[in-house]
Protein backbone atom coordinates (compact mmCIF):
# COMPACT_ATOMS: atom_id res chain seq x y z
CA UNK A 1 0.00 0.00 0.00
CA UNK A 2 1.05 3.60 -0.67
CA UNK A 3 4.44 2.99 -2.34
CA UNK A 4 6.84 5.96 -2.35
CA UNK A 5 10.07 6.11 -4.38
CA UNK A 6 13.21 7.35 -2.61
CA UNK A 7 14.60 10.47 -4.35
CA UNK A 8 17.75 8.57 -5.38
CA UNK A 9 15.60 5.93 -7.08
CA UNK A 10 17.18 3.05 -5.18
CA UNK A 11 14.38 2.11 -2.76
CA UNK A 12 10.62 2.10 -2.37
CA UNK A 13 8.94 2.63 1.00
CA UNK A 14 5.51 1.06 1.42
CA UNK A 15 2.97 0.03 4.04
CA UNK A 16 1.95 -3.53 4.83
CA UNK A 17 -1.40 -3.78 6.60
CA UNK A 18 -2.89 -6.70 8.49
CA UNK A 19 -6.26 -6.94 10.21
CA UNK A 20 -4.75 -5.42 13.37
CA UNK A 21 -1.78 -3.29 12.35
CA UNK A 22 0.13 -1.38 9.67
CA UNK A 23 3.94 -1.19 9.39
CA UNK A 24 6.41 0.50 7.05
CA UNK A 25 8.79 -1.49 4.86
CA UNK A 26 11.34 -0.71 2.17
CA UNK A 27 12.36 -2.74 -0.85
CA UNK A 28 15.75 -2.15 -2.46
CA UNK A 29 15.68 -2.34 -6.25
CA UNK A 30 19.11 -3.97 -6.44
CA UNK A 31 18.51 -7.48 -5.14
CA UNK A 32 14.82 -6.96 -4.27
CA UNK A 33 15.61 -7.15 -0.53
CA UNK A 34 12.69 -6.21 1.74
CA UNK A 35 13.29 -4.64 5.16
CA UNK A 36 10.67 -4.07 7.85
CA UNK A 37 11.37 -0.66 9.39
CA UNK A 38 8.66 -0.34 12.06
CA UNK A 39 7.67 -3.15 14.42
CA UNK A 40 5.29 -1.67 16.99
CA UNK A 41 1.86 -3.13 17.83
CA UNK A 42 0.30 0.17 16.76
CA UNK A 43 -0.19 1.61 13.29
CA UNK A 44 2.77 3.24 11.46
CA UNK A 45 1.98 4.82 8.10
CA UNK A 46 2.41 7.72 5.64
CA UNK A 47 6.14 7.52 4.82
CA UNK A 48 7.89 10.52 3.21
CA UNK A 49 11.58 10.51 2.19
CA UNK A 50 14.14 13.20 2.91
CA UNK A 51 15.61 14.72 -0.28
CA UNK A 52 18.92 12.87 0.27
CA UNK A 53 17.09 9.52 0.77
CA UNK A 54 18.80 9.00 4.14
CA UNK A 55 15.77 9.50 6.41
CA UNK A 56 12.02 8.87 6.46
CA UNK A 57 9.27 10.69 8.33
CA UNK A 58 5.99 8.94 9.08
CA UNK A 59 2.92 9.00 11.31
CA UNK A 60 2.72 6.59 14.23
CA UNK A 61 0.01 5.74 16.75
CA UNK A 62 2.41 4.06 19.20
CA UNK A 63 1.90 6.82 21.80
CA UNK A 64 -1.88 6.48 21.97
CA UNK A 65 -2.45 9.20 19.38
CA UNK A 66 -0.96 9.98 15.98
CA UNK A 67 2.51 11.59 16.15
CA UNK A 68 5.14 12.47 13.52
CA UNK A 69 8.27 10.30 13.75
CA UNK A 70 11.58 10.39 11.92
CA UNK A 71 13.95 7.47 11.37
CA UNK A 72 16.99 6.54 9.32
CA UNK A 73 16.25 4.76 6.06
CA UNK A 74 17.24 1.43 7.66
CA UNK A 75 14.66 1.90 10.45
CA UNK A 76 17.10 2.89 13.19
CA UNK A 77 16.84 5.89 15.54
CA UNK A 78 13.06 6.38 15.49
CA UNK A 79 12.34 9.74 17.15
CA UNK A 80 9.05 11.49 17.99
CA UNK A 81 9.19 14.99 16.47
CA UNK A 82 5.84 16.42 17.55
CA UNK A 83 5.09 15.13 21.09
CA UNK A 84 1.60 16.57 21.30
CA UNK A 85 -1.63 15.06 22.63
CA UNK A 86 -3.45 15.96 19.40
CA UNK A 87 -3.37 13.88 16.22
CA UNK A 88 -0.45 14.85 13.94
CA UNK A 89 -0.36 13.05 10.59
CA UNK A 90 0.43 13.09 6.85
CA UNK A 91 4.04 14.34 7.09
CA UNK A 92 5.67 15.55 3.87
CA UNK A 93 9.32 16.56 3.57
CA UNK A 94 10.01 19.89 1.85
CA UNK A 95 11.91 19.92 -1.43
CA UNK A 96 15.13 21.33 0.03
CA UNK A 97 14.90 19.27 3.23
CA UNK A 98 14.57 22.16 5.68
CA UNK A 99 10.94 21.57 6.72
CA UNK A 100 8.39 18.87 7.37
CA UNK A 101 4.78 19.83 6.66
CA UNK A 102 1.97 17.92 8.37
CA UNK A 103 -1.69 18.03 9.38
CA UNK A 104 -2.83 18.37 12.98
CA UNK A 105 -6.04 18.95 14.92
CA UNK A 106 -4.23 20.56 17.87
CA UNK A 107 -6.18 23.80 17.29
CA UNK A 108 -9.54 22.05 17.23
CA UNK A 109 -9.83 21.02 13.59
CA UNK A 110 -7.48 19.97 10.79
CA UNK A 111 -4.83 22.61 10.02
CA UNK A 112 -1.47 22.64 8.20
CA UNK A 113 1.70 22.97 10.26
CA UNK A 114 5.40 23.30 9.42
CA UNK A 115 8.24 21.84 11.48
CA UNK A 116 11.72 23.36 11.02
CA UNK A 117 14.07 20.39 11.37
CA UNK A 118 17.14 22.30 12.59
CA UNK A 119 15.36 24.04 15.49
CA UNK A 120 12.36 21.70 16.00
CA UNK A 121 10.15 24.82 15.86
CA UNK A 122 6.55 24.13 14.81
CA UNK A 123 4.58 26.88 13.06
CA UNK A 124 0.87 26.92 12.32
CA UNK A 125 0.41 27.88 8.66
CA UNK A 126 -3.39 27.83 8.47
CA UNK A 127 -5.93 28.75 11.11
CA UNK A 128 -9.39 28.57 9.62
CA UNK A 129 -12.79 27.63 11.05
CA UNK A 130 -12.94 25.19 8.12
CA UNK A 131 -10.83 22.04 7.85
CA UNK A 132 -7.57 22.29 5.90
CA UNK A 133 -5.84 19.27 4.39
CA UNK A 134 -4.89 17.43 1.24
CA UNK A 135 -1.83 19.58 0.52
CA UNK A 136 0.80 19.35 -2.22
CA UNK A 137 4.17 21.14 -2.48
CA UNK A 138 4.99 22.97 -5.71
CA UNK A 139 8.01 21.72 -7.72
CA UNK A 140 10.06 24.79 -6.79
CA UNK A 141 9.24 24.22 -3.11
CA UNK A 142 7.79 27.71 -2.65
CA UNK A 143 4.02 27.10 -2.50
CA UNK A 144 1.45 24.71 -1.10
CA UNK A 145 -1.80 23.83 -2.81
CA UNK A 146 -4.35 22.50 -0.33
CA UNK A 147 -8.00 21.77 0.29
CA UNK A 148 -10.02 23.99 2.63
CA UNK A 149 -13.35 22.29 3.30
CA UNK A 150 -14.58 21.96 -0.31
CA UNK A 151 -12.32 24.37 -2.24
CA UNK A 152 -8.73 24.43 -3.52
CA UNK A 153 -6.42 27.08 -2.05
CA UNK A 154 -2.76 28.00 -2.60
CA UNK A 155 -0.32 29.75 -0.25
CA UNK A 156 3.37 30.41 0.26
CA UNK A 157 5.25 27.82 2.33
CA UNK A 158 5.30 30.21 5.29
CA UNK A 159 1.48 30.42 5.26
CA UNK A 160 1.23 33.91 3.73
CA UNK A 161 -0.83 34.98 0.71
CA UNK A 162 -3.54 32.35 1.03
CA UNK A 163 -5.69 32.44 -2.09
CA UNK A 164 -8.84 30.53 -3.01
CA UNK A 165 -8.61 28.98 -6.49
CA UNK A 166 -11.97 27.21 -6.75
CA UNK A 167 -15.30 28.29 -5.36
CA UNK A 168 -18.24 26.38 -6.79
CA UNK A 169 -21.62 26.81 -5.15
CA UNK A 170 -24.32 24.24 -5.81
CA UNK A 171 -26.50 23.44 -2.82
CA UNK A 172 -28.38 20.67 -4.64
CA UNK A 173 -25.36 18.71 -5.88
CA UNK A 174 -22.77 19.63 -3.20
CA UNK A 175 -19.57 20.22 -5.18
CA UNK A 176 -16.37 19.20 -3.37
CA UNK A 177 -12.86 19.92 -4.76
CA UNK A 178 -10.02 17.85 -3.27
CA UNK A 179 -6.52 16.39 -3.76
CA UNK A 180 -4.65 19.15 -5.64
CA UNK A 181 -1.41 18.02 -7.33
CA UNK A 182 1.13 20.23 -9.13
CA UNK A 183 2.39 19.66 -12.65
CA UNK A 184 6.19 19.12 -12.92
CA UNK A 185 6.67 22.66 -14.27
CA UNK A 186 4.55 24.21 -11.50
CA UNK A 187 2.23 25.94 -13.96
CA UNK A 188 -0.86 23.74 -13.53
CA UNK A 189 -2.75 21.99 -10.75
CA UNK A 190 -4.88 18.90 -11.24
CA UNK A 191 -7.61 18.14 -8.72
CA UNK A 192 -10.71 16.04 -8.20
CA UNK A 193 -14.10 17.71 -8.28
CA UNK A 194 -16.98 15.69 -6.86
CA UNK A 195 -20.70 16.40 -7.27
CA UNK A 196 -23.66 14.20 -6.38
CA UNK A 197 -25.15 14.40 -9.88
CA UNK A 198 -21.98 13.43 -11.82
CA UNK A 199 -19.61 11.74 -9.40
CA UNK A 200 -15.89 12.52 -9.63
CA UNK A 201 -14.22 14.53 -12.39
CA UNK A 202 -10.56 15.32 -12.93
CA UNK A 203 -9.93 19.01 -13.64
CA UNK A 204 -6.78 20.91 -14.57
CA UNK A 205 -6.31 24.61 -13.89
CA UNK A 206 -3.53 27.17 -14.03
CA UNK A 207 -1.75 27.78 -10.72
CA UNK A 208 -3.53 31.14 -10.51
CA UNK A 209 -6.94 29.44 -10.68
CA UNK A 210 -7.82 30.19 -14.33
CA UNK A 211 -8.56 27.79 -17.20
CA UNK A 212 -10.20 24.70 -15.80
CA UNK A 213 -10.24 21.73 -18.18
CA UNK A 214 -12.09 18.45 -17.55
CA UNK A 215 -9.99 15.35 -18.27
CA UNK A 216 -12.65 12.67 -17.97
CA UNK A 217 -16.01 12.01 -16.41
CA UNK A 218 -15.58 8.59 -14.83
CA UNK A 219 -17.65 8.07 -11.73
CA UNK A 220 -14.62 7.52 -9.51
CA UNK A 221 -11.20 9.22 -9.93
CA UNK A 222 -8.67 9.32 -7.13
CA UNK A 223 -5.02 10.27 -6.48
CA UNK A 224 -4.15 12.21 -9.66
CA UNK A 225 -0.41 12.41 -10.46
CA UNK A 226 1.27 14.28 -13.33
CA UNK A 227 3.85 12.38 -15.38
CA UNK A 228 7.35 13.87 -15.62
CA UNK A 229 8.25 15.40 -19.00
Amino acid sequence: MNPVWSPDGQQIAFEWATSTNTDIYTVRLSGNSITQLTKTPERDWGASWSPDSKKIVFASERDGNSEIYMMNSDGSEQVNLTQNMADDKVPVWSKEGQYIFFLSDRLGNSEIFRLTISSQQIDNLTNSPEKDGGFSISPDGQKLAFTRESSIFVMNIDGTQQKRLTSFKDEENYIWDIQPTWSPDGKNIVFISYALDRGSTLLVMKENGFWEMPINFARENFDPIFSNP
